[in-house]
């Protein structure tokens, strides 16, 4: 089984270290990828991490600066597949079709708003509340890590797996994932171990 990182930026190495202990707890075996580019694509999952939006969108256009749709269009293919694609933070930005009122070809029919928990000295700590298909183990909680973090506003389409204060906080369509927050500087593995468990 292979899972592929887009390790533009973000915390590549944390998601790698996540990746290996979940599949190990799955009794599966993971090799992980590191994807500079999305032209060869050949993994059975995608994480697209954390990051900056804008500088992560710029980053998806090629050496011209012409048509970061093709990133995009790369994840429809996938995602079409059958290949499950999980954004955390900026990831959930890229994924989402509706960003601070601004359309996006993107593959969740969401609306978000970048930074709405605040800036980097805003960033904080809390226990969420999951949806019974992500207690793996049981539990209902899940304490997760919120930097610069994007609101989800509205969910227009898709499944609500975990919120906080009201506000959803992963959401799922099909087999495409969307986190606001960092589940790799945890060493909780259960949203690991569901993504892995998407292909």
């Amino acid at each position: 089984m292979k899972a592929g990182i887009f390790a533009l930026q973000g915390d590549v190495s944390e998601h790698k270290k996540m990746l290996h202990n979940a599949g190990k707890e799955l009794g599966k075996s993971i090799e992980v990828v590191e994807l500079r580019g999305f032209e060869n694509f050949n993994c059975d999952a995608l994480i697209i991490p954390g990051g900056e939006s804008t500088a992560m969108r710029k980053l998806t256009h090629d050496e011209n600066g012409n048509d970061g749709n093709k990133f995009l269009n790369f994840l429809k293919k996938i995602s079409g597949e059958g290949i499950p694609v999980m954004g955390t933070c900026a990831g959930l930005i890229l994924l989402a079709k509706n960003v601070d009122g601004k359309f996006h070809n993107g593959l969740l029919d969401i609306e978000v708003k970048r930074n709405g928990y605040g800036r980097q000295r805003e960033s904080f700590e809390a226990d969420i509340n999951l949806r019974p298909v992500l207690n793996l183990n049981g539990t209902t909680k899940f304490h997760a890590i919120f930097i610069r973090a994007p609101v989800i506003e509205k969910v227009n389409k898709g499944e609500i797996l975990a919120d906080f204060e009201g506000n959803a906080v992963v959401v799922k369509d099909k087999n495409v994932i969307g986190l606001t927050f960092h589940p790799e500087l945890t060493n909780d593995t259960k949203i690991y171990k569901y993504f892995l468990n998407l292909i």
